[in-house]
């Protein structure tokens, strides 16, 4: 079996710690917050500071036109099925932490006015 890429992601943060947080931008319903969480702490001993990042109301209209599967696949409104407080509440039940964040990527201010710092594997805080 071939292990996922995540996986094979965790597998090298293992033999190569690096200090971080994890970010994902496009969260949707939280299944790749939820995996990482489950990752970090099967390979890392410890999760480091999640952060998710969507605008969670499906994709915004876009200026430049999409073509072939991308026009249906990430038309404008797909992924609407979801919600802020409807992610909050599936990583609460799965006990997951994370600071989740409205908005449109392009809208976003620099990671750091968020409250992203380095993370100390070793120590498991931030730096």
């Amino acid at each position: 079996m071939i292990p996922s890429l995540n996986g094979r992601a965790f597998k090298l943060m293992q033999v190569a710690p690096v200090s971080g947080c994890l970010v994902e931008f496009g969260v949707y319903k939280g299944a790749g917050i939820i995996a990482f969480s489950r990752l970090a702490r099967q390979f890392l001993g410890s999760v480091p500071p999640l952060y998710g990042f969507d605008s969670f109301g499906g994709m915004p209209p876009t200026s430049v036109p999409l073509q072939n599967g991308c026009s249906t696949d990430w038309a404008s409104g797909t992924f609407a099925d979801t919600s802020l407080e409807g992610v909050e509440r599936r990583l609460s039940d799965e006990g997951v932490q994370a600071k989740l964040v409205k908005g449109i990527f392009t809208d976003l201010k620099p990671l750091g006015e968020y409250g992203i710092v380095s993370y100390s594997p070793k120590t498991g805080q931030g730096v």
